[in-house]
């Protein structure tokens, strides 16, 4: 986004939240899944970022939404 792509960086953002949660769902090991959900958890809060400075509150509530629910899930 710092480029000022806002529809790449969106894009991208998008896909690395379905291919972590995707990817954390066919991991059998405890210790990943909690290292790629707090992947997940980094990925959506840059999102969250995002979404706000571009004017997509809704969309920035959403994701909000999910980083809080993944992070009821990570084990320090």
């Amino acid at each position: 986004y710092a480029f000022g792509n806002l529809e790449k960086a969106q894009s991208n953002y998008e896909k690395s939240e379905s291919t972590l949660r995707a990817a954390r769902e066919h991991i059998d090991g405890d210790f990943l899944k909690n290292q790629y959900a707090k992947d997940l958890q980094a990925v959506l809060r840059e999102y969250v970022v995002l979404l706000k400075q571009s004017g997509q509150t809704d969309a920035a509530a959403s994701a909000q939404q999910r980083a809080d629910a993944i992070a009821l899930e990570i084990h320090p």
